[in-house]
């Protein structure tokens, strides 16, 4: 074999380092090992869902979501009682009810298993515990016996799958909605500045270092978003792109017609320029934090329930990107063009209806926690 000249020899060096260039620009970045787990970064291997009857609108929502799931992908359902447990495998029928681990907790709770903890990331190829982070405190605990109840939940899992499950109490106050990772950076909703300022923190810098060893991410405080869970109004889309709802997209495609949907959000759509200029904040912070911003139609209330199609779960596997969205009865024309936003990003669109859930103001990502992707 010929010995390469130095032209051909720093001529595959630099194709090599191009390719390689190519390559990290276009993965997602990787999740450190005790990170909070990214929203994006690999086909799911495990969620927790909680279910307490009777409460059919969240049925209809597993019903779909399950059928659909990769059947790699780990199921624990944490169930209220007994009660529950039998009214979702009824509910389900026999096959989907199969692949549930089932975790019954004899105690009230919600079904909104987003909110309990964050999960956090484990090494590569690790076949270990995943650490489950509770706030240190449950919202409305004192006052609401369902969340009382959720405040027990991630004791529940450490207690009942150990194996499976450890638990790490944070110093924190938060819905673990209030977060969205992805890559190396964690968006924050204006809510855990609200509950922690004068409390955990003095000063906005030591909060945003706490929330960095915390997180184990660099916090991206948006200050002057709306005051909702961060998933309702943005998601990651992978390759460094950021969703970003907008309300005047969805009253655009709207026009004159107002389908009931929209009528019954409570007070009506809430197309103010006030709200518009809270989505649009979250557009900035999410570029100036160096993210591609795509922008999508959102209907927000001048209360919790949102008409929105970034509240979703993703499921990035080789070959196969799937995206979870959720869609609404009477909205076919903001169903397309959501889907249409997300398809053009190269993702795969499986529409569940959330129709019967989105007044108690959340959907499919609200009720779906990921602990784990591959």
């Amino acid at each position: 074999m010929k010995r390469m000249g130095w032209q051909a020899v720093v001529g595959v060096t630099i194709g090599v380092a191009a390719a390689l260039l190519i390559k990290s620009a276009i993965a997602p970045a990787a999740q450190p090992a005790g990170a909070m787990l990214g929203e994006y970064g690999g086909p799911i291997k495990g969620v927790v869902m909680q279910y307490a009857s009777p409460a059919p609108e969240v049925l209809q929502v597993y019903q779909q979501f399950l059928a659909k799931l990769p059947e790699d992908a780990a199921v624990t359902m944490i169930c209220a009682d007994g009660k529950a447990r039998d009214e979702l495998r009824q509910g389900l029928g026999e096959t989907l009810f199969k692949r549930l681990d089932v975790v019954v907790v004899n105690h009230v709770m919600t079904p909104w298993s987003r909110d309990r903890w964050y999960a956090e990331a484990m090494a590569t190829g690790s076949t270990g515990i995943t650490t489950i982070v509770p706030p240190c405190e449950e919202l409305a605990a004192g006052s609401w016996r369902a969340r009382a109840g959720d405040a027990l939940l991630a004791a529940d899992l450490q207690r009942n799958r150990p194996a499976q499950f450890r638990m790490r109490r944070s110093l924190l106050a938060f819905d673990a909605g209030d977060f969205l990772a992805d890559g190396r950076h964690v968006f924050v909703s204006p809510s855990v500045l609200l509950r922690n300022m004068q409390r955990t923190a003095h000063t906005r810098d030591q909060l945003a270092a706490q929330l960095e060893r915390e997180l184990g991410h660099t916090p991206v405080l948006l200050e002057h978003a709306p005051l909702h869970h961060v998933g309702m109004y943005m998601m990651s889309a992978g390759r460094k792109r950021m969703v970003v709802g907008d309300p005047s997209l969805a009253n655009k495609l709207l026009g004159d017609a107002r389908p009931d949907s929209i009528k019954n959000l409570p007070g009506g759509p809430n197309f103010s320029d006030a709200m518009q200029k809270q989505f649009d904040s979250v557009a900035e912070a999410t570029a100036k934090a160096g993210f591609e911003v795509v922008r999508i139609p959102c209907v927000p209330s001048h209360d919790k329930p949102y008409i929105t199609y970034v509240n979703v779960i993703l499921d990035d596997r080789e070959g196969a990107w799937t995206v979870y969205m959720p869609v609404y009865d009477g909205l076919e024309a903001i169903n397309d063009a959501a889907a249409a936003t997300w398809q053009a990003m190269g993702w795969r669109v499986e529409r569940i209806n959330c129709t019967g859930v989105y007044h108690d103001g959340g959907t499919l990502h609200c009720l779906v926690n990921v602990y784990a992707r591959g």
